[in-house]
């Protein structure tokens, strides 16, 4: 019985290890353009990532106008409880997109689900405000 309850002890954790997340780099957005792969029907996005920002632009065809928001973004391996300003600009490591939006003067984030630029991929975790569920959201790169 203790060697069934070892073994399955060491299952698990290696299960745990092979499902372990990778990280992610800053830099490996930096200079990408991405559109979701499927687009809201209201309007086409695209979000590229230049230096610390996200830009996100939006083109409604129903009032034939552009908009463009930008957020400052670090990543991080954990959620903060508030904006670090001092990742910005710097190359940070981890598994969570972490932004700031100073014309809605909030913070959100996205966690980093896959992200391949070799076979065009990012998949994040963002929230979905109108069913009030995290789901996932998957982009084609641009360029």
């Amino acid at each position: 019985m203790k060697t069934l309850i070892q073994f399955t002890f060491f299952i698990c954790i290696g299960i745990l290890k092979c499902n372990a997340q990778s990280q992610y780099s800053s830099d490996q957005f930096i200079g990408t353009t991405w559109i979701p792969v499927i687009q809201p029907p209201v309007c086409i996005d695209t979000i590229s990532y230049v230096r610390a920002k996200e830009k996100r632009k939006s083109y409604m065809p129903q009032i034939n106008k552009s908009v463009v928001h930008y957020k400052d973004f670090y990543l991080s391996d954990t959620i903060p409880s508030t904006f670090d300003y001092s990742q910005v600009n710097k190359t940070s490591i981890g598994n969570y997109m972490i932004f700031y939006s100073t014309s809605l003067e909030e913070m959100t984030f996205h966690k980093i689900i896959t992200l391949d630029i070799a076979k065009g991929t990012l998949i994040l975790e963002r929230y979905n405000s109108l069913k009030g569920c995290f789901e996932p959201v998957e982009y084609r790169l641009v360029r």
